[in-house]
């Protein structure tokens, strides 16, 4: 069965976030910018639940990318905003009661808007840096795939998420520009299950959120 965002009021996320990244951007004077630039990367998610009878969570590989704004809050403390696109992919497996082996049965398609709001923290070096914050996403479409059916999925999933991102990485010059990359954890903070998904029994919880690496890399 294909299951698919529909939700209502999609529009009015993305707005808040924006507004959100102009108030911080406005606390900060436009001198203070010291970076601006894009990344590119992957995303390897997971659900974090309680898995259902006879079924399990797999990782499968999504992709990223955004703009960067990265302002001086001191010598080696930047405040980097980084609004961009996420798209995750998690694949769900069942035991075939049968063979007594579980099979690929379900994948989750989310696409996001997100708006990482980090703290990067450089080394007495300038190369290796470590960074961490909140990461505010409002998804905009997606589904859940069998291949089959198609069913609303507005009801199954809340359109808001909040997650914790914390990583590291190196920065290098590149003729005149600077290479970041870097590996982050992504914890989503808030449970995506609307309350009607308590009587879905397709393999997703009553309760999940979404956990993975990230790589990716930036100019």
């Amino acid at each position: 069965m294909n299951y698919k965002i529909q939700g209502t009021g999609v529009m009015a996320g993305p707005a808040a976030l924006l507004a959100l990244v102009l108030v911080l951007a406005a606390t900060v004077p436009a001198t203070a910018i010291e970076n601006l630039g894009f990344v590119v990367g992957v995303d390897r998610t997971q659900l974090a639940g309680d898995e259902p009878k006879d079924f399990s969570y797999q990782q499968e590989i999504g992709f990223l990318v955004g703009a960067v704004v990265e302002f001086g809050l001191a010598r080696d403390i930047l405040l980097s905003i980084q609004p961009g696109y996420l798209h995750t992919r998690t694949g769900i497996a069942y035991k075939d009661k049968d063979l007594g082996e579980k099979r690929d049965s379900l994948s989750l398609d989310l696409d996001w808007i997100v708006v990482p709001v980090l703290a990067r923290i450089k080394s007495q070096n300038s190369v290796f840096y470590a960074t961490g914050g909140l990461d505010f996403a409002v998804g905009i479409g997606g589904g859940l795939t069998d291949g089959q059916q198609e069913v609303p999925m507005e009801t199954f999933i809340r359109e808001l998420d909040v997650a914790a991102l914390i990583g590291a990485g190196i920065e290098l010059p590149v003729s005149r520009y600077l290479l970041t990359i870097e590996l982050r954890y992504r914890q989503g903070l808030l449970n995506l299950a609307n309350d009607d998904l308590a009587d879905n029994q397709d393999g997703l919880p009553a309760r999940f959120r979404l956990a993975g690496m990230q790589f990716q890399v930036g100019l």
